[in-house]
């Protein structure tokens, strides 16, 4: 019967993300051997893969708001003036 043991990662390196799987290992002692290791390749992941990630919201919605702004009382001094006209 082999048993395995199972590596869970619960704090990762500053930087780092957690693993997202545990890392399954076996340890093979025999009665008179000592215990052979096994070489496992651990993976550290840097936090959102290493770029960071555009701000959303930022400067750039203001010309946009602006802009709308804009044109809501572009077409309010329309609509006036062309019923001012209209009534006449």
């Amino acid at each position: 019967m082999v048993t395995g043991y199972c590596l869970v990662e619960t704090t990762a390196p500053q930087g780092h993300e957690l693993q997202a799987d545990a890392i399954y290992f076996v340890v093979n002692k025999g009665a008179t051997e000592t215990v052979g290791l096994t070489n496992v390749t651990v993976k550290d992941v840097q936090r959102n893969a290493g770029f960071e990630l555009p701000l959303t919201g930022g400067n750039g919605i203001w010309l946009i708001l602006a802009a709308g702004g804009l044109l809501v009382v572009i077409g309010g001094g329309y609509y006036y003036v062309s019923k001012r006209r209209e009534n006449a």
